[in-house]
């Protein structure tokens, strides 16, 4: 509830911090450079990063989906609906970037079918937001927990589909690292869409990656930062259909044995997979990275094989260029340093570090 000039009343029922935790229904955000605004609807999810609304774009009449950094612990929101820093600063910081990062990949890919689209991001309230497409549906997860088991014959084109775009990003040179049940939508009429893209990473520089491990979907390698790869991908992914389609978890590589991979095997025959899914699956689940397939179109080809409607030849990349209303867009400047001039469009969370993220900016700008 709103006093009529801004400020938050509340509700009696609630207490403490809880009356600041997400926007009033009825909020209206608005992107100062590129004039959009976004009126929230409702409350769809609280997370670690932020706060995730059902908004409606209000000047193209559209129903999207809002998301907004305000990370757990280390931030609070004052009665003007700022959002404060109430812990470290430099991890708040670096939080945030990685925010911007996700808003600048999903955009970057929004040619990719199985990639939910991202229209707008912008700096508001001392945070950030941006605004994405909003899905009908659910997560796999929670509709296998709420339905059971998906049927192989049934989704066999959703997960190809998949697959097929997963292979897009990786040709992209973007790896998703966080691959999982509960990060791939499934819109009501069956389609799927990867989501959570804030573990993403660029691996083409051979870099090291940060650790980031999801339980009985990571592989070995995800547990140092060395040796991440396309191959990542298609052990989390293989370990998600193994999920979809016995309901149960793969087990920890570092407790796999001779033992647990039959039981596996056993556990995909009962779900009625061919052999040369059950092959192709296994494989994709070995836990050595080098004895995995390398890529995605491998693991496609080995698991749909021709006969089964695979692809005939690997994907065309696409080019990865901003589309729609972003401030990336409107600035003409590379992504990485688009998102540190973000932070100067408004009040910002950090005036001196924005000053020196701003100076660095236009000094890259001039060189490019």
């Amino acid at each position: 509830m709103t006093d009529g000039r801004g400020g938050y009343r509340g509700n009696p029922q609630d207490s403490g911090n809880k009356i600041r935790e997400t926007l009033p229904n009825g909020f209206v955000l608005r992107n100062a450079a590129s004039g959009y605004s976004y009126r929230i609807v409702r409350v769809l999810g609280n997370g670690g990063f932020g706060v995730t609304y059902e908004g409606i774009a209000v000047e193209r009449n559209m129903r999207v989906a809002i998301k907004e950094f305000f990370p757990v612990g280390v931030t609070a929101r004052n009665a003007a609906y700022a959002v404060t820093v109430t812990g470290d600063e430099a991890t708040v910081r670096t939080r945030l970037m990685s925010f911007f990062k996700e808003a600048q990949v999903l955009q970057s890919l929004s040619g990719i079918s199985s990639v939910v689209r991202i229209y707008d991001y912008f700096y508001a309230n001392q945070t950030a937001y941006y605004i994405m497409e909003y899905i009908e549906g659910g997560t796999l997860l929670k509709f296998i927990e709420k339905n059971g088991v998906l049927d192989e014959g049934r989704y066999r084109s959703r997960f190809q589909q998949l697959m097929h775009d997963i292979e897009l990003l990786h040709r992209q040179g973007v790896i998703h690292r966080d691959i999982s049940p509960d990060n791939i939508m499934r819109t009501n009429d069956g389609r799927f869409k990867l989501i959570d893209f804030g573990s993403a990473r660029d691996f083409t520089g051979n870099q090291n990656l940060t650790v980031n491990v999801k339980q009985n979907f990571a592989p070995i390698e995800q547990y140092s930062e060395s040796g991440q790869g396309t191959y990542t991908d298609v052990y989390a992914l293989a370990a998600t259909m193994y999920y979809c389609f016995t309901g149960k978890l793969v087990p920890s590589p570092f407790s796999r044995t001779a033992a647990t991979d039959g039981e596996m095997i056993s556990a995909l025959t009962a779900a009625r997979l061919n052999q040369q899914q059950i092959r192709a699956l296994t494989r994709a689940l070995t836990v050595k990275p080098k004895e995995r397939f390398q890529t995605m179109y491998e693991f496609e080809q080995a698991y749909y094989g021709t006969a089964g409607g695979g692809q005939t030849k690997p994907p065309q990349v696409l080019s990865r260029k901003p589309a729609g209303n972003s401030l990336i867009q409107q600035l003409d400047l590379p992504g990485k340093w688009a998102a540190a001039v973000l932070l100067m469009r408004s009040e910002p969370v950090f005036p001196v570090l924005s000053a020196i993220f701003l100076a660095a900016a236009a000094v890259v700008a001039a060189v490019l």
